[in-house]
């Protein structure tokens, strides 16, 4: 006995590690959920039934919904299943592709057509479709890898209510008073079935004064069943939009996996599945006469409850669901499908700026591009021209991306178009000098992130409210070399100081001048001609480079040189690619005294060994497309209405606000501040703030704040406004500092 024992723990310890081996990381995605708003709808008892499911077959689960996401970076999740459009919803997939490395499969379960729209529904970056419609399936399929038709399901009840539901009426329906307007059949249904006693379970009846009367509250998810158990008769009626489109939805599945006779509007897709194992209302009337002869024969039913558990538990379980959704992913889930609404980075270059700027032609050829060819599976990656812009197809997480300087005849151009919907984003070449700042910072918002290379820039960058990143790097692949034939390279644009072209005697007399190789953009040649000549003269090889056609890593092979010398003054980005390329490299790099920008980098570079590579610019390329999606776009700010009314201790104040460039819930929530502490935050811009006032007189201090959706980051902060309570009265008035808050990131 002892012995059988423990050869069947040891069976069941081998089960657990076999499914342990291939339990999967699975995000359950639901629409909204209850304990935002208190308020259960369809989408929560779905992925409820789903997240079970998962659970029980050996795999880790996350239920996620609309502002939690916590755990959105814990795992490298396998499957991300969403269920139902949200606003946020492309933030989120992006976000779960970048947080993965694009390892995780996204699919989205399709149950309403009209919500926001199949049109909307069709571009998003997913995997797969899984839908309950074969008309929405055959929409859909053109759109991804992959779609296959899935119906909805019930599971067995988990948690006992200690409510009994003993007063309940035996006609019984649950569902949101929107259904009304969206159910065209639900109030004449609801109307017959009065006389036979109903209760109504949902959001929003007390406001419908014809049926307020039967209205019984909100049912918590864990009390359905235990209601149900105490119904003769379950109501149903169908979406218009998903009846058109023959969805299932869920509550016929919970009514007969709880046994009892379920009456609903018919459809065609209904019957095809149940037959006559449930009721249907075709007219007016039917469900005054389908009550009466129940009634008679005392709720009795030619299906016994046992036989409608039974068709639901033997095939219309979400473990059933789950298993097809494992099975597709077990199936395809290596395999690299090319997803048909995969993000777009469209990158135009600003070839005229790097025709005469070589350095910042080395470093865009050098790393920007490579950088960009790592994010392939990511994104569609297309080097575009500005005028092609007019004809490009782009949706939201789309990105068109300016490389260049600040007021370059291209950078305006671009800032001359009509801005769409999709992320507009500028990397910078060069610095923005002091007589360009104002302008930057009053027109820079036009984009919606901002690259730049050198890190003590970001004071600068950041006065403007727009989303910035740092984003350098350089090649990794070098092979260090010891035998040098010649002294130093050079590597200059002199575009912006000429005079620096000719001081380069002081450091290389003549006699010397023979070991070192001096590297110039081919248009010096025409527009310098005489300085060119008498540098040839004194001795110094010099090569004329065509910003494009060569890469560093060739300068650096064909001029085997044992120090490099970087002229530039003001150039970034390029100059500092070189400097750090050579102290990677081990090279001696000499720097002028005068450019005090590549003096701290290299002091920033030879204080820790430099570990910033193409992969770090590709990583952080990505993060900087990642921002408008999660942190607003480009001059997104919230400003606040002062309150109009009189502040009386004790008392309520209403604050609204005004949003630019912000939309709430797809970009985030706005923020309420009392004192520094975090109050609330609203997901409607049409909502407003009811702020309780403290009984006594204190120093109140408010501003508002705008808040990511997926990462709570709280930024542009609005002006801070004090709470100056009246002395002779018990009012109050709202005066504002005049001291600004910095925008955050």
């Amino acid at each position: 006995m002892r012995f059988e024992m423990s050869f069947m723990i040891l069976i069941v310890l081998v089960q657990l590690m076999a499914l342990n081996c291939s339990a999967l990381h699975a995000v359950i995605h639901a629409q909204a959920h209850s304990s935002s708003d208190g308020y259960v709808i369809g989408s929560e008892m779905t992925c409820s039934g789903f997240e079970h499911a998962f659970k029980d077959q050996g795999h880790v689960v996350q239920l996620m919904y609309p502002g939690n996401y916590s755990t959105i970076a814990d795992y490298q999740w396998d499957i991300v299943f969403i269920e139902g459009w949200f606003p946020a919803i492309i933030a989120f997939i992006h976000e779960i592709r970048r947080q993965t490395n694009g390892h995780a499969k996204v699919y989205f379960f399709c149950l309403d057509p009209d919500f926001p729209g199949l049109d909307v529904i069709q571009k998003l970056d997913v995997d797969a479709f899984f839908t309950n419609s074969y008309e929405v399936l055959d929409i859909l399929k053109p759109h991804a890898p992959h779609a296959e038709f899935m119906l909805l399901a019930a599971n067995e009840p988990r948690i006992k209510s200690s409510i009994a539901y003993t007063h309940q009426n035996p006609i019984v329906f649950v569902g949101n008073a929107v259904g009304i307007m969206t159910k065209k059949h639900l109030p004449e249904m609801l109307r017959e079935a009065i006389p036979f006693g109903l209760t109504i379970y949902g959001y929003a009846w007390d406001m419908h004064p014809e049926f307020a009367p039967y209205w019984a509250g909100v049912l918590p998810q864990e009390d359905l069943f235990v209601a149900y158990s105490k119904a003769k008769v379950i109501l149903g009626a169908t979406m218009d939009g998903q009846r058109a489109y023959g969805m299932i939805n869920n509550r016929v599945f919970e009514a007969l996996m709880a046994g009892k006779i379920f009456i609903t509007d018919y459809y065609e897709a209904l019957e095809t599945v149940f037959q006559d194992r449930i009721l249907y209302y075709k007219k007016d009337g039917d469900v005054t006469r389908l009550l009466t002869q129940l009634s008679h024969t005392n709720f009795s039913f030619q299906y016994p409850s046992i036989v409608l558990k039974e068709f639901i538990s033997s095939q219309h379980t979400y473990h059933d669901r789950a298993r097809q959704i494992t099975n597709f992913y077990n199936k395809f889930g290596s395999i690299h499908l090319q997803r048909l609404n995969i993000p777009k980075i469209l990158v135009a270059i600003d070839n005229d700026y790097l025709s005469k700027n070589i350095l910042s032609s080395l470093f865009v050829y050098d790393v920007l591009l490579p950088a960009f060819s790592k994010l392939h599976e990511r994104y569609h990656v297309e080097v575009i021209s500005i005028e092609s812009l007019v004809d490009s197809v782009l949706y939201d997480h789309d990105m068109v991306l300016l490389i260049s300087i600040w007021g370059s005849s291209v950078e305006q151009n671009l800032r001359a178009m009509p801005k769409l919907k999709h992320c507009y984003g500028l990397f910078l070449l060069g610095r923005i000098t002091d007589s360009q700042i104002d302008e930057y910072i009053a027109l820079s918002p036009f984009y919606d992130i901002v690259y730049y290379t050198t890190p003590r820039d970001y004071d600068q960058l950041s006065q403007a409210r727009t989303n910035v990143q740092h984003a350098f790097g350089w090649p990794s692949a070098h092979v260090k070399v010891n035998n040098f034939s010649c002294d130093t390279l050079i590597i200059g644009d002199w575009n912006d100081d000429n005079q620096r072209l000719v001081n380069i005697l002081e450091i290389f007399p003549q006699d010397k001048a023979s070991s070192v190789h001096l590297v110039l953009p081919l248009h010096h040649q025409a527009i310098l001609p005489h300085t060119i000549s008498f540098l040839n003269k004194w001795g110094f090889i010099i090569t004329f480079a065509v910003p494009g056609m060569q890469l560093l890593s060739d300068l650096i092979q064909t001029h085997n040189c044992r120090a490099l010398l970087l002229p530039s003054a003001i150039d970034t980005g390029g100059s500092d690619y070189i400097l750090a390329s050579g102290v990677a490299m081990g090279r001696v790099v000499n720097i002028l005294d005068d450019n005090a920008r590549l003096v701290h980098l290299f002091k920033d570079l030879t204080a820790g060994k430099p570990l910033w590579d193409i992969n770090h610019v590709a990583t952080m390329i990505e993060l900087g497309k990642s921002r408008p999606l999660c942190m607003g776009r480009g001059n997104a700010s919230v400003t606040m209405v002062k309150p109009l009314e009189p502040a009386i201790p004790g008392q309520f104040i209403d604050i609204y606000f005004q949003l630019h460039n912000f939309r709430v819930p797809y970009d985030g929530s706005v923020c309420l501040f009392v004192n520094d502490q975090s109050k609330t935050c609203v997901f409607h811009d049409d909502m407003f703030f009811h702020l309780e006032l403290p009984f006594i007189e204190t120093n109140i201090t408010l501003y508002l704040g705008l808040r990511s959706m997926l990462y709570a980051d709280t930024f542009a902060l609005s002006t801070p406004t004090s709470l100056v309570w009246a002395t002779d009265s018990m009012q109050a008035t709202c005066a504002t500092k005049t001291t600004s808050q910095k925008y955050k990131h």
